[in-house]
């Protein structure tokens, strides 16, 4: 029995100690996991949004070159290939 009490007090708090800690905390998230939370979700939100917009950019650049290249070609044709 002394030598149980001694290896639970000599490794940190012991087993009523901490079951008194843990009836005593409310359960649930504190502040500091809350805000954690919520930071990484709006870094992945931003990230998310600027991989929409670049995909956004490239297909509006692509729609302008198809075009500039339809319009190359038809005038290219109708001149006859001057």
């Amino acid at each position: 029995m002394a030598l149980r009490r001694l290896l639970l007090t000599s490794h940190g708090p012991s087993l009523r100690s901490r079951a008194r800690c843990r009836a005593q905390s409310p359960s649930g998230f504190t502040l500091i996991e809350i805000l954690v939370a919520l930071s990484l979700l709006a870094f992945v939100i931003l990230a998310a949004s600027r991989g929409f917009l670049t995909t956004l950019s490239l297909t509006a650049k692509g729609n302008r070159l198809t075009l500039a290249s339809a319009l190359a070609t038809r005038t290219k044709t109708a001149c006859g290939g001057c």
